[in-house]
Formats: C-alpha cells, structure tokens, sequence
C-alpha cells in the first residue's frame, strides 16, 4: 500500500513540475540555475540523492536551457488522462523487461494504444532512467543532455499537447524508470470523436516520437 501511495504521488508530483515549467517558464529558469551550482566539472550531485551524475556537456547544457526559457511564453497546464495512464502502465511493463536501453526500439506503442483506444493529432512518449525525484526527472528531460536535437524539451513545451499519462517503477538495471505519455487527444474503445477543430489541430497521422533521458 505504501508503495503504491508513492507512486501515486510521485505522478503527481511529474505532472505538477511539467505544468510548473510550462505556466512559469521564468521562474522554472530560475530553479534550473539552482542546479547549476550543484556541478563540479561535468558531475552533478544533488543533495537530496546519493549518487552522482556524470553528464556529457555539463553545466553549460543547464545554462543554455536557462536562456532558452527566458523568452518562453507561458503555456496551458496538461491534464491527467486516465487512458494515457493506462497506456504509460503498459509501456513501463515492457521496459522493465528491458536489459539494454537498444530495447526501446522494439517498444510497438502503437499497439499498446490500441488496446485502449486512439490517439488523435500529436502524440509524444518520454522515458526517463535513475530519477527518484520528480524534480530531477523533468529536469533532466528538460535540459536534454547530449541530445542536441533537444526532442524532450520540445515535447514539454509542445503547445499542441492536451493531455498526459504517466506511470513509474523500480526497474532492475536502471534502478527507476518513468514513461511519461503526451497527447492532444485521446479517445477510449467504443467513444467516437467529436469536433476536433481548434488552432492547434492537425490531420495528418500522429508521429510516434520517443525519447530516453538517463539519469544515473
């Protein structure tokens, strides 16, 4: 009971920092330039954890997210989707199976979508690996680390997404792993569409973007 009640808020507390980040954009720069003073070289130890993060660019990727924000325009908060929960579940289920990160290639999410219903218009799933906060989870999606494209930042500031599902657990090789699923819409079997129509629709077929940030 107690593991599930932390889960719980640990979802929780996912969904209130990616909202955080995308109504106050300014003011999450100002937490992300908190984290910098936790580097020594490109090693990242927060206080509240034991373990220490080898990064590939260092402070300079946290100190170009910081900058990045400054001109950000607030966005819409995401709302939880007990369907993308279940989808996210079932994600998580087939990632802890996985021994080697190349795995994720194998992860058919359009067939776990199916088995609940359809998404419609732009559809995003993120995986974060080692994060036993919240904070540092969407943190380290955020500033994207050696990722250059910057895919995950791109999908927490997507002003196309409505909607999100996230689920989390232990994983045996990473010891955490967090899916966390964004949607402009979904809907359950047997529920039809309604009016779709609004500024940031579109009809053409979802792409099925996935991205990993690691967090050891």
């Amino acid at each position: 009971m107690n593991k599930l009640k932390n889960q719980e808020e640990f979802i929780t507390n996912i969904i209130n920092e990616i909202n955080y980040l995308r109504q106050y954009p300014q003011k999450y720069a100002e937490k992300l330039n908190m984290f910098t003073h936790y580097f020594k070289g490109k090693v990242f130890k927060y206080p509240e954890v034991t373990i220490r993060i080898m990064t590939t660019e260092g402070v300079t990727a946290y100190e170009e997210a910081i900058k990045y924000l400054e001109n950000q325009e607030p966005l819409e908060p995401l709302v939880y989707s007990s369907g993308l929960f279940h989808i996210a579940e079932d994600s998580l289920k087939e990632i802890q199976k996985f021994q080697d990160i190349g795995q994720m290639n194998d992860l058919d999410i359009d067939s776990l979508i199916e088995n609940h219903g359809q998404v419609i218009g732009a559809f995003a799933q993120a995986v974060d690996f080692g994060s036993s906060l919240a904070e540092l989870a969407i943190a380290n999606l955020f500033v994207d680390d050696g990722d250059q494209t910057r895919g995950n930042r791109q999908n927490l500031l997507n002003p196309k997404f409505k909607l999100i599902g996230v689920a989390t657990g232990n994983h045996k090789a990473y010891q955490y792993s967090t899916v966390i699923l964004f949607a402009r819409y979904f809907f359950e079997k047997g529920v039809k569409p309604g009016d779709l129509s609004d500024d940031n629709y579109t009809a053409e077929s979802p792409k099925r973007s996935k991205y990993i940030s690691f967090n050891f």
